[in-house]
């Protein structure tokens, strides 16, 4: 990108289409899930699709528990905080975070500030080395400056709020 251009970008439009991810990639996995056991033959095939609801409830209310608690850590401990949480859930909570982090880090690399190495390693989240390397690029690239920190701190909130009430409109 030219130096010389300025780029705008609509935090809250950005907000929504990651919130809006979260929930359809959490959707998707209970989907594959269930057509894997009835692959299987642990679900009768008619039991497929009502399975599939129960399924996504069980997930997007997950994901609810998940965003309210990240929302939390967020405002009160940071960004770098927030991803020490996440990195650290187990369960079905460990299911999600991984969702909730690749919305998050998709969110970071439409900003034009950030550096492309960090972007770069952002791309690549999937192994515990990288979560290392993860934290060391926030500590090094968006921590390091004021500004960029609060404006990936608000994107970050605004993200999860969307989120939770994305997740508790959908779950009913």
């Amino acid at each position: 990108m030219d130096p010389q251009v300025s780029q705008t970008i609509n935090l809250d439009q950005l907000a929504i289409q990651k919130a809006q991810s979260i929930i359809d990639e959490v959707n998707k996995m209970a989907r594959e899930e269930v057509d894997e056991e009835a692959r299987e033959g642990r679900i009768r095939m008619e039991q497929v699709e009502q399975e599939s609801q129960e399924r996504a409830r069980r997930w997007i209310r997950t994901v609810e528990r998940m965003a309210n608690k990240a929302i939390g850590v967020l405002q009160e401990q940071g960004v770098y905080a927030l991803f020490l949480f996440l990195f650290s859930r187990g369960g079905d909570e460990g299911k999600v975070a991984p969702v909730i982090c690749r919305a998050l880090y998709a969110a970071i690399k439409e900003l034009p500030d950030i550096n492309e190495r960090f972007k770069q390693v952002l791309s690549q989240q999937s192994d515990a080395n990288n979560r290392l390397l993860v934290l060391q690029g926030y500590a090094d690239h968006v921590l390091s400056d004021l500004d960029t920190l609060f404006l990936v701190q608000e994107l970050y909130r605004q993200i999860l709020i969307y989120t939770l009430y994305s997740a508790k409109a959908v779950g009913g």
